[in-house]
């Protein structure tokens, strides 16, 4: 985990999408306080809305999330959009 840390901190901000209740526990869980020098991204959204956000963001060739945390269903449209 240390050099995970260690290049979150070289980097300056963590982005997360995840589920609306999720989000908001980490939005205002004891992350900032833990690591003061990462900035936190949250983007709380539906499941199949943050697969569409993913999607959309992959086809323009962006790569903005760093984390995902969804429920078990969603990420089924990922492997389907593969085909």
């Amino acid at each position: 985990m240390g050099q995970t840390v260690k290049a979150a901190e070289h980097e300056g901000q963590l982005s997360i999408y995840a589920l609306s209740e999720i989000g908001e526990v980490l939005v205002h869980g004891g992350f900032q306080r833990k690591f003061p020098r990462i900035k936190l991204s949250v983007v709380s959204a539906r499941g199949n809305e943050l697969v569409s956000r993913i999607m959309a963001e992959r086809r323009a060739e962006k790569f903005l999330v760093d984390v995902v945390s969804m429920g078990n269903v969603s990420p089924q449209r990922f492997i389907r959009a593969k085909r």
